[in-house]
């Protein structure tokens, strides 16, 4: 007996017929037909099929594993696709479309498609037992980089700048007041702003309640200048990059404020799983691509939908590979389901095939190929997409920053002098 097997040469999947081992086949006499096998959404499976570069490839993965279902089950099967493109939800008349719909028809027998399992499709379909899960993110182009001309501001949040501000004048005035008011309040406060950054103050007083007070200031702005000038040179020494979209709610409000196009998979399960949530900000993303019509063909080359304005919804699973090591994978995530072998409600051995599945799985065997293709997906890739953000010498452009300060402050210093000039100028003037 021969079976047809999905076999990954380079890039290229082809289909080749191998003789099963005796051994491997099962002595049930229903699995000398020939089991109908459906594979994820994919533009042909029969000819050839051309792998993106730095993209794991879910059909090359889940043909592979049929292969050693059916090498440890020795049966033949015939590869199918869903014409539609889709993966499987009902419509509104009762039929399923996709690869579910293939299944409820009775049309297909098995399909390895990286499905789901979910309660409308368990109505219609059966599944084997679970032998990976799908956890369901995004993934968006790398934040744009922070320009550096306002580095000196990058270490600390609006929240502590603020709290400095108002600290420092009510610090010099309770240490204005422990002086006894020896000292100017200008004087403390020149001081006290000078401590800030690490120069001497010559405040001198012998009480003790200065002195303990005076200590804890000088603890106090220790902490914060070492905080500062740490996370200062990490900021000039790596490439700052902006927040970005990370979270799904950060997602939703940027849908909403057209910031961002949340493109998903056309015939996912999870838009109507956004429709029917409880939560608003799930339901309102779910509306806002449904009526805005945000989807994706599975079927074309997953490159032809990045922008830097797109957000990609879809398994994590799509988006491994190198070409994603210069791409926001979301560490967020809107859920995660258990996938299984999908089985028409005809198919015979369900029990023997849960045995096979867990043996591969206890083997390793699954993640095992799942590695492979990264690593085949990784051969022939631009050697860009590993080049790693290093730190570096500090350049012109890293300390812009400071010099735009420097000549600030001299600007500052000029007009000052200048007012002062001109007001001693008229004073002299009102004597004469």
């Amino acid at each position: 007996m021969h079976y047809a097997t999905c076999r990954l040469m380079g890039n290229v999947i082809t289909i080749q017929t191998l003789e099963a081992s005796s051994c491997l086949r099962m002595k049930n006499a229903r699995f000398r037909k020939k089991v109908r096998a459906v594979l994820p959404p994919s533009k042909s499976i029969y000819v050839s099929k051309q792998s993106i570069r730095g993209v794991a490839n879910i059909p090359a993965i889940e043909a592979r594993f049929l292969h050693l279902v059916s090498e440890s089950m020795g049966f033949d099967y015939e590869l199918m696709v869903p014409g539609d493109g889709f993966f499987g939800h009902e419509l509104d008349n009762g039929s399923w479309t996709g690869i579910v719909g293939l299944l409820h028809r009775n049309e297909a027998d098995m399909a390895f498609a990286y499905l789901s399992m979910n309660y409308d499709r368990y109505q219609v379909v059966d599944f084997s037992t679970i032998y990976t899960t799908q956890v369901q993110t995004f993934v968006t182009e790398m934040p744009a980089l922070i320009p550096k001309m306002w580095v000196l501001i990058y270490p600390f949040d609006l929240g502590v700048w603020l709290g400095l501000l108002f600290l420092l004048p009510l610090a010099s005035f309770i240490i204005y007041y422990f002086m006894g008011r020896k000292r100017t309040f200008s004087t403390v406060l020149t001081a006290a702003v000078g401590s800030m950054f690490k120069q001497s103050a010559k405040l001198r007083n012998q009480a003790a309640s200065f002195i303990i007070l005076y200590c804890f200031w000088w603890l106090f702005v220790t902490f914060i200048t070492m905080s500062y000038s740490a996370v200062f040179l990490s900021f000039l020494t790596v490439p700052l990059r902006e927040k970005g979209v990370q979270t799904v709610m950060e997602l939703c409000h940027a849908a909403r404020a057209k910031n961002f196009r949340a493109l998903m998979a056309k015939g996912s399960f999870l838009l109507e799983y956004l429709l029917e949530s409880e939560h608003y900000h799930l339901h309102e993303l779910g509306r806002i691509i449904n009526d805005s019509d945000w989807f994706y063909d599975t079927r074309e080359p997953i490159t032809t939908y990045f922008g830097p304005r797109n957000a990609l919804i879809g398994p994590k699973m799509r988006f491994i590979g190198s070409l994603y090591y210069k791409k926001k994978v979301s560490e967020d995530s809107f859920g995660i389901w258990n996938v299984g072998v999908v089985l028409s409600r005809q198919f015979c051995c369900k029990e023997q095939l849960n045995k096979v599945v867990m043996k591969l799985l206890s083997g390793g065997l699954y993640q095992k190929i799942v590695a492979d293709e990264v690593f085949r997906s990784g051969l022939g890739a631009d050697p860009d997409i590993f080049h790693t953000e290093q730190t570096h010498s500090l350049s012109l452009e890293d300390m812009y920053g400071v010099f735009l300060l420097l000549f600030t402050g001299y600007l500052l210093s000029l007009i000052s002098l200048i007012g002062e000039r001109m007001f001693r100028h008229c004073a002299n003037k009102q004597k004469v």
